[in-house]
């Protein structure tokens, strides 16, 4: 027969309280970074078509704003599958 769980300590808890609403906080971080990267990265790429000497800077800097909002987007599903995020 399998055995209950004991409590932890007390400040065992606290840590583990307190580490939960840190993920919770690092996962809403993460997806909101996402979403702004992204739009960050639409007015990029429209300056970039505008055309222009600063075309190829706003591509360059559209491509890092993609690739920042795709590394937050992979860390919050990340959080969700080990620490099933609704």
């Amino acid at each position: 027969m399998a055995q209950p769980m004991r409590r932890p300590p007390p400040a065992l808890q606290r840590l583990e309280t307190e580490a939960e609403e840190l993920r919770e906080r690092l996962h809403r971080v993460a997806v909101a970074l996402s979403i702004t990267e992204d739009m960050m990265a639409e007015a990029f790429e429209r300056s970039a078509r505008e055309g222009g000497e600063g075309a190829p800077e706003f591509r360059q800097r559209a491509i890092l704003a993609r690739a920042t909002a795709n590394v937050c987007r992979t860390c919050a599903q990340r959080l969700d599958e080990l620490h099933d995020h609704p």
